[in-house]
């Protein structure tokens, strides 16, 4: 266990000493956070829409977009739902319960993600 690691994050030695076991893992590829993504993030986003009325269609453009973010800024599998959530929760407050339904449309236009309702 390198010390100078845990200590570059603000842990101390004193703390980083009460460590029994250190396992460390290799950051996920771009088609394991997709397939992720896919199956969950996707999924469970698409049923909560369905039960308010409205069909949520995700452009793969987008879904390659979200991964290539979370890569970027290495937040792993955490940081695909936090991503798109920011982008459909203006929707869903707007849209749920007030509008009869239709559908939810996510794109990507000159590197922006863009959600329509109609």
């Amino acid at each position: 266990m390198n010390v100078a690691n845990f200590q570059a994050y603000g842990f101390l030695p004193e703390l980083v000493a009460r460590f029994t076991r250190v396992v460390p893992f290799c950051a996920l590829d771009a088609a394991t956070l997709k397939d992720i993504l896919r199956t969950d993030v996707v999924l469970r986003m698409s049923r909560e829409f369905k039960l308010e009325g409205f069909d949520l269609v995700i452009e793969e453009a987008v879904l390659d977009h979200i991964v290539t973010d979370a890569l970027r800024r290495e937040t792993g599998a955490r940081g695909l739902a936090s991503t798109l959530t920011r982008h459909l929760e203006d929707v869903a407050f707007g849209a749920f319960g007030i509008d009869q339904g239709g559908g939810v449309r996510v794109t990507i236009t000159e590197g922006e993600i863009a959600v329509a309702v109609g």
